[in-house]
């Protein structure tokens, strides 16, 4: 059965990155008031993030695909046998659970999401562990490597994106305590007053001659798809 190559689906997500910066830039580069430059950095940042959820997605459905022994090693883990009547129940010490056939990547999406849905993780740690429980060597390695830094990173990249798609008080909490977590990159941190207006804090410079927070943003994403992908 022919799987899937995971560098195929990292040579889409970061050229598609690229195009998010280029539009970034492009904007910022012509006429329009700067109120409309400001709604592009958040559609921008939404696109990137939504981008991203994407691709660690596809990531975990590929490794599973071109290995699934750790997966199915799982599952049948999780499987009982069961007997219906005394004959069959005292043969049941002679029986195994096995799965014959190796996992398409449909079969792998309907197992970990029967709505065919992204499949997505709260944090770094929980992408870790599922990682850990469901990915072969070397491609779990790729997960676990990920850094406390590369961590606050994905977790702030998360709590932006909740807030530009919800706008809800909750999202916009959420993510201001995680753009002054202690791990996240300097310049991707907010100063010590609230942000108000994401937009703008999306279009500021972090030092002057710096390049736009949202560039640092992409810099960063797409050093953390080269280590889950190298």
């Amino acid at each position: 059965m022919r799987t899937i190559d995971p560098q195929s689906i990292k040579t889409d997500y970061i050229p598609a990155l690229g195009d998010v910066k280029t539009t970034f830039n492009a904007a910022n580069a012509s006429a329009i008031p700067a109120n409309g430059k400001k709604l592009i950095s958040e559609f921008s940042f939404l696109s990137a993030a939504t981008l991203l959820e994407g691709f660690i997605s596809d990531l975990f459905v590929a490794y599973i695909n071109r290995d699934d022994s750790v997966f199915v090693g799982y599952l049948v883990g999780k499987m009982s046998i069961d007997a219906s009547d005394e004959h069959s129940q005292r043969a049941k010490n002679f029986a195994t659970i096995s799965i014959g056939q190796h996992l398409s990547s449909a079969d792998i999406r309907s197992v970990l999401d029967s709505r065919d849905y992204n499949i997505t993780f709260a944090n770094a740690s929980e992408m870790k562990a599922g990682a850990g429980k469901w990915l072969a060597d070397p491609y779990k390695n790729y997960f676990t490597a990920i850094t406390a830094s590369q961590s606050a990173t994905l977790a702030a990249a998360k709590s932006i994106r909740n807030f530009l798609a919800h706008r809800s008080a909750a999202s916009k909490s959420e993510m201001q305590t995680a753009l002054i977590a202690p791990d996240l990159p300097a310049p991707l941190r907010r100063g010590l007053h609230h942000i108000r207006d994401v937009g703008s804090f999306l279009r500021s410079r972090p030092e002057p001659q710096t390049p736009y927070r949202l560039e640092q943003y992409l810099q960063d994403l797409q050093q953390i798809a080269l280590t889950l992908c190298p």
